[in-house]
């Protein structure tokens, strides 16, 4: 019985093991987001099952031109694997963390096993992808000349984001006000800085201030009084109640 505990104890001490990009399907989501914090251009390009000529040199220029956020680092949150064969699904959340740390929108990502190694499927990446970090990393690698469209759709994803978390801090706040919108778009910021904890989720990708406007309509009125408020605009996105 000695015997036995001494040795669970040893193994409790080893060190996990560490898999290679491409062993499994996770293995190769996370080399993705490794090549991207330490700008290793290659491990990224070659997670992905098609490359287009240019890509690697591409890529490059843009990993070291691009500062999304000071210090601010990408990491798996969440990843749950359906495989079959040498077809997997991967359901994924990427947490960025730095000044501040948030979750993007959970994505579903399709991966392909070649010759050994997993890979992310990507042939048919010849549309800028309209959301999700994985799925415009993928049709940067496939299509390399659209590195403005891979730019702005990845900064799509983060304002997306950004903006879920405020609005969830406005209701929130709402509810604690008896359901009172007791807010204007100066007074965001302070009145929802103790459900946020940060101001960051009110800047964009390039670190430079979001145009938020609050719906000055519903300043003042309580949530009863709203006759029909699934149509009821919260937040909008641009100066002046311009969208944009």
């Amino acid at each position: 019985m000695l015997f036995a505990s001494a040795f669970a104890l040893a193994l409790s001490w080893l060190p996990e093991p560490v898999l290679t990009p491409g062993e499994t399907p996770e293995a190769t989501l996370r080399s993705v987001l490794d090549g991207i914090n330490n700008r290793r251009s290659k491990s990224v390009v070659e997670a992905f099952e098609v490359s287009a000529p240019q890509a690697l040199e591409n890529l490059t220029k843009l990993l070291n031109s691009q500062q999304p956020r000071p210090q601010s680092s990408y990491f798996l949150g969440s990843v749950s694997v359906d495989a079959n064969g040498d077809r997997a699904t991967a359901r994924v959340q990427v947490t960025i963390k730095g000044p501040s740390q948030f979750t993007l929108p959970e994505e579903t990502v399709k991966l392909i096993k070649l010759g050994g190694d997993w890979k992310i499927a990507n042939r048919e990446a010849t549309q800028p992808a309209k959301q999700g970090f994985y799925s415009s990393i993928a049709y940067l690698v496939r299509n390399p000349t659209s590195i403005a469209d891979a730019k702005r759709s990845a900064s799509k994803t983060v304002v997306l984001s950004n903006l879920k978390q405020i609005s969830t801090a406005v209701l929130m706040y709402t509810a604690d006000q008896d359901g009172k919108y007791s807010l204007t778009s100066a007074t965001l910021k302070t009145k929802l800085f103790p459900y946020l904890k940060t101001n960051e989720v009110f800047k964009g990708t390039d670190g430079k201030p979001l145009p938020i406007v609050f719906n000055a309509n519903l300043t003042g009125k309580s949530d009863a009084s709203l006759s029909r408020p699934a149509e009821t605009v919260l937040l909008t996105l641009g100066p002046k109640d311009k969208l944009v």
